[in-house]
């Protein structure tokens, strides 16, 4: 009796042992789930934000860092070019900038690599998932003929297959950027023949000390875009570097002296914010794989713009200038109002909130969802 009530009790204290264990086990499990599932949401949630960051308000400050650094070193060459004009003429300096153009030409041909690797014909065709090229067998003979079409391809499908709120954005933006070039690039063009000319008749070196202090410019925009970025929305910051584009160029429409013309500088201190900040508008609504046919859109539209802006504020000029100099000002400051117009229609309609940035990220999150899900269900098991 006291036998078989002694195996009893052995046996309820291996049952409550083995149980003991299993919930501790259970315990274990869980938590090392819940640790990893939490570290995993985490991870995801940390790389959205950054995503976030980086198509926010990041990307404009690291655009208007790329005009400053552009600016600073235009004002060095200029300050030195002045110098140079002095000691040798007019001809060397023509002959140095031709040199340093082919040299920027040989590195951006020859040794400048892809951002983005495109996979190679063989890895493409060995894919099970992969599709025949709309370019048929002989793109892979002349892949420069194929980028060169698939670039066209992008400009074309951006505005042919997007919503009609994004297109409606996409060219009041676009046009309001170019209205800005012609105005701003085209109203400072005329800076050194009006310098030069009378009332001013300024020497090289002074042209060469007014295009480097027009280097403040560059450093003051990038102050104000980096710091009205936390508090102001795009539009408005726009619309202030347009307002310093249009006081500027009226100040200088009038600058008689030589102090007064230095001074012309300081109201356009602004006047290079709404290039960055337009390109990050148009740069926010559109999906990631769009990015280099939008930017491809506002390089061929900036080039466009100065081209006709010297032209017709060269000729304007030349026209006027015997009974008004500063003609050419007044109406590159007239012509600064139009974009403002614009963006105050994109502002007014409401166009310029972030609704549609939000989806097109969501999409974008969606399409990398997507093809994680399709590469882990393509792995073959260990």
């Amino acid at each position: 009796m006291s036998g078989g009530s002694g195996e009893g009790d052995e046996r309820r204290d291996g049952e409550r042992d083995r149980g003991r264990d299993g919930e501790s086990n259970g315990q274990g499990d869980g938590g090392r789930d819940g640790g990893s599932n939490g570290q995993r949401d985490g991870g995801r949630d940390g790389g959205s934000r950054e995503r976030d960051w980086g198509k926010g308000g990041g990307r404009t400050v690291r655009m208007a860092a790329l005009e400053m650094l552009l600016g600073v070193l235009s004002g060095l060459a200029s300050l030195c070019t002045g110098f140079y004009i002095q000691t040798a003429g007019f001809t060397w300096p023509f002959i140095t900038a031709a040199l340093l153009h082919l040299i920027n030409l040989v590195y951006t041909a020859w040794v400048l690599q892809e951002t983005v690797e495109r996979p190679s014909h063989a890895d493409s065709s060995s894919s099970p998932s992969s599709s025949p090229t709309p370019f048929g067998a002989g793109s892979a003979r002349f892949p420069q003929r194929e980028a060169l079409i698939g670039r066209f391809q992008g400009v074309y499908l951006l505005f042919t297959t997007s919503p009609r709120r994004r297109k409606t954005v996409l060219g009041l933006i676009l046009a309001a950027f170019a209205f800005y070039t012609v105005s701003k690039l085209g109203g400072m063009s005329i800076f050194i023949l009006y310098e030069l000319n009378a009332p001013l008749c300024w020497s090289e070196v002074l042209v060469g000390y007014g295009s480097a202090l027009s280097t403040l410019i560059y450093l003051g925009s990038f102050a104000g875009v980096s710091l009205l970025s936390r508090c102001l929305r795009d539009g408005y910051i726009v619309l202030l570097g347009l307002l310093s584009v249009a006081a500027g160029l009226l100040m200088a429409a009038f600058a008689k002296s030589t102090l007064l013309m230095f001074l012309v500088r300081l109201p356009l201190l602004l006047s290079i914010m709404p290039a960055p900040v337009l390109r990050s508008m148009m740069s926010k609504i559109v999906l990631s794989s769009e990015q280099g046919a939008v930017f491809a859109c506002v390089a061929f539209v900036e080039m466009l713009s100065i081209g006709v802006g010297i032209t017709v504020f060269s000729s304007t000029y030349a026209s006027t200038v015997s009974w008004f100099p500063g003609f050419s000002f007044l109406l590159a400051s007239a012509i600064a109002l139009i974009p403002a117009v614009l963006i105050g229609v994109v502002m007014c309609l409401r166009l310029d909130k972030d609704e549609e940035a939000s989806r097109l990220t969501a999409d974008d999150d969606e399409e990398e969802e997507e093809t994680e899900s399709c590469g882990q269900s393509l792995q073959l098991p260990h």
